[in-house]
């Protein structure tokens, strides 16, 4: 299968990378033809006669509204990593000099679960 590259030679400029930047162009309109999820289709307006019109006013509600279930999800992972850490950095069997650390990572995924529920 040729490329739109070599399909016409006669049309193809001598400067390679003019010849670059027109094969960008034509790819890029071509993907945006082929591929309706782009943001300004996604985001644009809605044909009053469009008999999905509710539909796609919903899931556009839905994809602004924060979601309960990832808030709380991370967070329960953020503290479980914390308490994890904190009980190797409490085990008896760990080195000394790797406390400090598993301390630092245990505060550290405190501070990530508190940042996750702060952005909700």
């Amino acid at each position: 299968m040729k490329s739109s590259c070599e399909g016409n030679r006669r049309h193809q400029p001598s400067d390679p990378q003019q010849h670059q930047q027109e094969h960008e162009q034509q790819h890029n309109t071509t993907t945006t033809k082929n591929h309706p999820n782009h943001d300004h289709v996604i985001y644009g307006p809605i044909s009053p006669d469009n008999p999905y019109k509710n539909q796609i006013e919903e899931m556009r509600r839905e994809l602004n509204e924060p979601c309960q279930t990832c808030l709380y999800t991370g967070v329960s992972v953020c503290m479980g990593l914390s308490l994890y850490f904190a009980n190797l950095a409490i085990d008896e069997s760990t080195l000394v000099k790797n406390r400090r650390f598993l301390w630092i990572c245990s505060a550290g995924s405190v501070l990530a679960g508190t940042y996750r529920w702060y952005l909700g």
